[in-house]
């Protein structure tokens, strides 16, 4: 297997300005970073398209840069435009690649080495921050994914949502990395290309392009509802699924509750169902370091899954596409930090 390229590019490029996400192939041709001249010198790192679905975070920057068309921007940016064959085809990521947003901590592949050099790249500019914009397939609120605790973190998070979620694993996602050497987060913004997600966005970038320097405000846990990510529910490949509004659930191993994704972010009590299930068939419930905790988390008796104590779900999703690419969501409960 051959290396990805990648293009580094001065500016940010007119065609790019009225381009749709499936047509950047024409464009890029490949993974690009762009570098854009700022007022503020220090430049922010923003990475957009790691899954190819999701487009919010190009739609935002295109309007960023039509304000700053010909004119130096508020701040330089470094803006890393990643899996553009995927976005040209509208998938999270393409057959036969590896999901971009798990190719951060090491490995063998080319997507590896690709990963690798942009970091090195990115890194020796000392960014002042890393952005990284995604988009989800449920209704959940807007909120950040930090992987760090320390002021200028907690601040950076709180300028995008008071709904923050701390999590290090999977340590292969761009902005676990990341966190290594700057402050960082993943920011979760909704249905792709929904227009308040793509406002919510811009404003959010603008302003950290607008200043000087990260705040370092005190945080408290009255200013924040922060959590953490204790399982990820998966189905396994063997196990068919359904939705109960389905004809097909009848037949299914699992059938999941047709309101699932609108549990999001809400606290489930002990006995909450979830779905249920036919002969053996389970749901793999995997924590951080991918050990499994159905006994601890979902109990299975008259064909019911309940859970077994309270938790808070997000990203829960009922795109089936995206269930078997990732996951159903993931389970969290409060966390302190003070």
């Amino acid at each position: 297997m051959g290396n990805i390229e990648f293009n580094i590019v001065d500016g940010f490029p007119r065609e790019l300005l009225s381009c749709p996400v499936g047509d950047l192939t024409s464009i890029l041709k490949v993974p690009t970073l762009i570098e854009v001249k700022g007022v503020h010198t220090q430049p922010l790192f923003v990475s957009i398209l790691l899954h190819g679905n999701e487009h919010s975070g190009f739609l935002a920057l295109q309007e960023l840069a039509k304000k700053f068309v010909d004119q130096l921007w508020p701040r330089s940016l470094i803006i890393f435009i990643g899996n553009i064959k995927a976005a040209a085809v509208n998938q999270r990521h393409l057959l036969h690649q590896p999901d971009y947003n798990r190719i951060w901590g090491g490995g063998a592949l080319p997507e590896h080495d690709l990963a690798d050099a942009i970091v090195n790249y990115v890194k020796d500019r000392s960014p002042i921050a890393c952005v990284d914009i995604h988009n989800n397939t449920g209704k959940n609120p807007h909120y950040g994914c930090i992987s760090r605790l320390d002021q200028a973190t907690l601040n950076l998070g709180l300028m995008f949502s008071k709904t923050l979620v701390y999590f290090t694993k999977p340590h292969t996602t761009l902005s676990v990395r990341f966190s290594h050497y700057l402050p960082s987060i993943t920011i979760e913004c909704g249905l792709s290309g929904d227009a308040l997600s793509v406002s919510h966005i811009t404003s959010f970038l603008s302003d950290l392009m607008h200043q000087h320097e990260l705040t370092l405000h005190p945080i408290s846990h009255r200013d924040i509802d922060l959590y953490e990510t204790i399982a990820r529910l998966v189905i396994p490949d063997a196990v068919s699924f359904a939705f109960s509004h389905e004809a097909l659930s009848q037949n299914a191993d699992i059938v999941l509750r047709s309101d699932l994704d609108c549990l999001n972010f809400s606290e489930l009590p002990p006995g909450t169902p979830i779905g249920e299930f036919r002969g053996q068939s389970r749901i793999s419930l995997q924590d951080p370091d991918g050990g499994y905790l159905e006994d601890d988390y979902l109990d299975y008796k008259d064909g019911q899954i309940r859970l077994v104590q309270l938790v808070i779900p997000s990203m829960f999703t009922l795109n089936k596409e995206v269930i078997r690419q990732d996951c159903v969501g993931y389970l969290m409960v409060p966390k302190s930090f003070e």
